[in-house]
């Protein structure tokens, strides 16, 4: 599916029918995780040799996994943490490589305290979660040198989460 075609479609998708959609073949999905705590959202620092970055929870998905399995799996690798999935929120379309799908999930922590974890793709000596912890709306919406992916997410998420959507939004096409 293009993007045009997603992003004329993302609006029949009712949020949370996802649920056993699996990865097809020649296709790259990706699974974020939306946790409010508090006054914000759970964050991870991504720490690399020359910058730093603030991102949601999460990765690739898996073939033969849903997207909820994905973000269940992201979730306890990257912040020691179980969740349950309320409903999507967002999808969009990057490139990284090659064209990927991502979905954002809303979500619920059922166990466990966010603590920095792992990423099972990087060596141990060359992981790049540096620390997990409560960005706040505030931040997110006035703090100009937090650097935080996605950007789209920085002056909507509040308001999102305070009135749902009743569709998965399609929040368009990152070059």
């Amino acid at each position: 599916m293009s993007s045009w075609q997603l992003a004329h479609h993302a609006s029949l998708v009712p949020a949370g029918d996802y649920e056993h959609m699996v990865l097809p073949d020649n296709a790259r999905w990706g699974a974020r995780v939306i946790i409010q705590q508090d006054n914000g959202i759970l964050a991870l620092l991504h720490t690399f040799s020359d910058r730093s970055n603030w991102v949601l929870a999460g990765g690739g998905v898996e073939a033969g996994e849903t997207i909820s399995q994905a973000a269940i799996r992201e979730a306890q690798e990257e912040m020691r943490i179980t969740i349950e999935i309320e409903r999507l929120m967002y999808v969009r379309v990057f490139h990284w490589e090659t064209p990927v799908v991502e979905f954002y999930v809303l979500a619920n922590i059922v166990d466990g305290t966010p603590q920095v974890g792992h990423d099972p793709e990087a060596p141990t000596d060359m992981q790049i979660i540096t620390d997990v912890r409560v960005l706040t709306f505030d931040e997110l919406e006035n703090d100009d040198d937090l650097v935080f992916y996605p950007i789209f997410m920085r002056k909507r998420i509040r308001q999102d989460l305070q009135t749902p959507p009743t569709t998965a939004l399609y929040v368009g096409t990152t070059p």
